[in-house]
């Protein structure tokens, strides 16, 4: 190897390892401006003792980038109950609810029958209705807990089962998922 060679080599070493120094510099800013994506839990006025459960669960996962949004008027029960289970996230109501990017997701503990009909029947007139819409209007993913989601009876008539499963079954296609286990998302 001749002198010019072994020159040559070593400014291209460098070379390479200053280009390799400025892409890491340039990854480590994109990663601090690159805001995390938020999870948002969807919390109704009525307290569901079925919300003990998921805090629960979701205290032992300790995620960061947890909002609560409330979907009702008055607050002071959920902050009490927050309170009580030491929960300390953000609470925004329901016209404070932004998108952030379509990395974000929503998260129904809790859902009743009536609202699932009506986001099956794409209407926008409860508080639950209208997150929904903006989700699908952002390509945001919306989750249901299976355990939270209101059962039938058993009791009501065979037309009347098989048209509330239709209309369950008519949410699924809207791809919203129904999960048993919070960690599968967080």
């Amino acid at each position: 190897m001749s002198v010019d060679e072994k020159n040559f080599n070593e400014v291209l070493r460098k070379i390479i390892k200053q280009v390799l120094i400025e892409q890491e510099k340039i990854s480590s800013e994109k990663n601090l401006l690159k805001k995390e994506n938020s999870i948002y839990i969807a919390i109704d006025e009525k307290w569901d003792n079925k919300y003990y459960l998921f805090f629960e669960e979701l205290k032992k996962l300790n995620p960061q980038n947890i909002e609560i949004l409330f979907l009702g008027e008055k607050d002071n029960e959920i902050k009490e109950k927050f309170k009580e289970l030491n929960i300390c996230y953000k609470i925004l109501k329901i016209d404070e609810f932004k998108i952030n990017t379509n990395e974000d997701i929503v998260i129904f503990p809790v859902i009743s029958r009536k609202d699932i009909i009506d986001i099956a029947s794409c209407t926008d007139k409860t508080p639950v209705t209208k997150v929904v819409r903006v989700c699908f209007e952002s390509g945001v993913k919306i989750y249901f807990m299976k355990y939270g989601i209101e059962k039938l009876t058993g009791k009501e008539p065979d037309k009347y089962k098989k048209k509330v499963l239709a209309y369950y079954k008519e949410v699924l296609e809207f791809n919203i998922e129904m999960i048993d286990d919070i960690r599968t998302v967080i």
